[in-house]
């Protein structure tokens, strides 16, 4: 029988694509419109539908609008903040101080005129838990407010504040 000789043509010799491995193609492609920009975010957001199923999306943060929204801190925002701090040192002492809650930082005051702290992802929940009421109390004895601030309030007010990260968080639909 006489030999024969099946000759095939090179597949995915088009230009742009790779021959070894077609799937990838010389040039990448561009991003899709609608990416999150650099004064964006997107954060998980838990709903109840309704038929009170728990749910959830991702929701675009506009980060301009939330810096919309913060002030500031004057002079005696910073002044009735190191009071608290005071206060709270000499309730729990030196070195839970300094451990727990030394790393907790002034950021911003909102339109209630609150004081917005932010603290450490890593321990977020667990102080929010174990030394909420004592941060409230006083803040309280100073004549003042305060909050925890959000994952999008810490990211919009900029690199110095990014020192403290926030924790994803849900944010209520």
């Amino acid at each position: 029988m006489p030999e024969r000789v099946v000759k095939t043509e090179r597949l995915h010799t088009r230009a742009g694509t790779n021959a070894v491995n077609p799937g990838i193609q010389e040039d990448p492609p561009s991003p899709p419109d609608g990416g999150s920009g650099p004064d964006s975010m997107i954060v998980e957001q838990v709903y109840i539908t309704e038929r009170g199923r728990r749910r959830r999306r991702q929701v675009r943060i506009d980060l301009d609008g939330v810096r919309r929204e913060l002030g500031i801190p004057t002079a005696a925002d910073r002044g009735d903040w190191q009071q608290i701090r005071e206060l709270l040192r000499a309730t729990v002492g030196e070195s839970t101080f300094a451990i727990w809650l030394e790393p907790a930082e002034l950021i911003a005051v909102d339109d209630k005129r609150r004081l917005v702290i932010a603290v450490p992802a890593t321990t977020a929940a667990w102080m929010a838990k174990r030394f909420g009421r004592l941060l409230t109390s006083c803040a309280e004895s100073v004549g003042r407010e305060l909050r925890f601030a959000s994952e999008p309030e810490v990211h919009a007010l900029g690199s110095a504040e990014r020192r403290v990260q926030q924790p994803r968080r849900e944010v209520a639909g």
